[in-house]
């Protein structure tokens, strides 16, 4: 057994703790907070752990001088964050705060198009490009960062989501929609931890691409049949489906984009495909929260007359969030639900349902020098 496979293996093992534990402990927080804003300290306990993990690496992390002086690529890295600036920026307003044909969605759009057609042209160019334009040539790193994309933009966006479905709908607190989530927490640990084991035994990650995408559309198209009769272990299994599909690719799209990329650009192919990711999540987080505002909206307009709206705005309200569901209006809780969940079979989801042989990864033995 190589040495290459026996580290792909233990890659997958190394991440799941942190990323299992994330959505979980973000909606902990006072029961009394709104339910829009699900974890009010999550936040402040995420920065100081990013904190004092940065202080370890600052303080305790030793490394081998590199060779000769690196030249930073200064104009990439400014280009790529206007580029990723203008982007977020237009898909969190766009539909929301300004109409999309309004003057400043437009100019957003149009400067995020030009400055990512700067930073191509000037990664070009550069002699250390942040990342460089050449990975992109090969169809295992640009379908290893696809997929991390579209994952981070479906998977972080139910994180976010449910715990508000299950605060208004459910009739739940917040630390309790928080440990909700925990049977998709065990699955994703459950899949990252048995694709490691699977490579580092066979030395194959090909197939586990296509069944994370079958997986995670099928747990998605799930969870948005749940209303307010769905029992918990019922969305438990729904949630531990999800979240064993999105295991499966979550570390092994690394591996794929490592093993495709040359020894000298390994750095830039792992960077690249976790910056695809944040960027996805970014823009997924943006299109979702505009679709779910639209949606919950409509519903909610077409659904609760004007008598209703005083019980309405009070089951809404954090305290009355905690009543049994019966005790609620029942158009009031199909409004949230459709507003809620309808979206998401529409949205990246659905591009995961149907994995085209064609553009499959390029499989390449983990045990070359």
């Amino acid at each position: 057994m190589g040495v290459d496979r026996v580290r792909a293996g233990h890659q997958c093992h190394r991440p799941v703790v942190g990323t299992a534990g994330g959505p979980v402990r973000a909606p902990a927080g006072p029961a009394d907070r709104p339910p829009r804003v699900p974890g009010g300290i999550g936040g402040v306990r995420g920065g100081a752990v990013d904190a004092a993990a940065t202080a370890a690496v600052v303080l305790f992390l030793r490394l081998p001088e590199p060779e000769g002086r690196p030249r930073i690529d200064y104009l990439g890295i400014g280009l790529l964050g206007a580029a990723v600036t203008c982007f977020t920026l237009f898909t969190s307003w766009a539909g929301t705060r300004y109409a999309w044909d309004s003057p400043v969605v437009l100019g957003l759009a149009a400067g995020a198009a030009a400055l990512f057609a700067a930073w191509v042209i000037a990664e070009r160019t550069a002699a250390e490009p942040v990342i460089p334009p050449r990975l992109f040539r090969d169809r295992s790193f640009a379908v290893a960062c696809a997929v991390a994309a579209v994952g981070g933009a479906t998977g972080f966006g139910l994180a976010t989501y449910l715990p508000m479905f299950f605060q208004v709908v459910g009739g739940v607190g917040a630390t309790d929609s928080g440990l909700l989530l925990l049977p998709m927490m065990f699955g994703l640990v459950a899949a990252a931890m048995g694709a490691g084991r699977y490579i580092q035994r066979t030395g194959r990650y090909h197939r586990l691409p296509a069944a994370s995408m079958a997986l995670s559309a099928a747990g998605v198209g799930l969870l948005a049949t749940m209303d307010v009769h769905t029992g918990l272990f019922t969305a438990g299994c729904y949630m531990a489906l999800l979240g064993f599909g999105a295991g499966l690719s979550q570390q092994v799209v690394v591996l794929i984009a490592q093993n495709a990329a040359p020894r000298r650009d390994l750095g830039a192919a792992s960077s690249g495909v976790f910056a695809t990711r944040v960027l996805g999540t970014a823009a997924g987080m943006a299109v979702f929260g505009a679709i779910v505002s639209s949606r919950f909206a409509e519903e909610i307009g077409r659904r609760v007359p004007d008598g209703e709206v005083p019980a309405f705005a009070d089951a809404v309200r954090p305290r009355g969030a905690r009543h049994p569901p019966r005790t609620r209006p029942g158009r009031c809780l199909g409004g949230v639900r459709d507003g809620l969940l309808r979206p998401f079979p529409h949205g990246p989801a659905r591009s995961r349902c149907r994995p085209r042989r064609r553009a499959a990864p390029t499989e390449q033995p983990f045990d070359h020098p």
